[in-house]
């Protein structure tokens, strides 16, 4: 395993391994945001879930992204990417507008 990149910083592999060796879950985060080909490499990786509802996706893509976590046996989590309460910053959506259905979180505690 490659652990830095030329800039000699940690590579995203390298940071999901530290991660979970750490003990955490490792999700990959809004996955709308990346290139296809760059989303294709890096779910490769060993991600404990995707975040498949999200604010900013595009039509179609929480479907998929639901089904790349079903296919690869990982959890799929939602989010607003909302960080405070201090400003209005509604490009990410607002607090509590994306959300998983009671099922969803029951499969998602199976993960602890």
């Amino acid at each position: 395993m490659e652990f830095k990149s030329e800039e000699n910083k940690l590579t995203t592999m390298a940071g999901v391994e530290f991660l979970k060796y750490s003990g955490a879950k490792v999700v990959l985060a809004h996955p709308t945001l990346l290139k296809r080909d760059v989303f294709e490499s890096l779910i490769k990786l060993n991600f404990d879930g995707i975040e498949a509802k999200y604010y900013r996706n595009k039509e179609n893509e929480t479907e998929y992204f639901i089904e790349v976590a079903k296919k690869k046996g990982i959890v799929y989590t939602a989010g607003s990417d909302f960080h405070s309460l201090k400003k209005n910053d509604l490009k990410h959506g607002t607090l509590g507008q994306i959300y998983l259905e009671e099922e969803e979180i029951k499969e998602f505690l199976k993960m602890f």
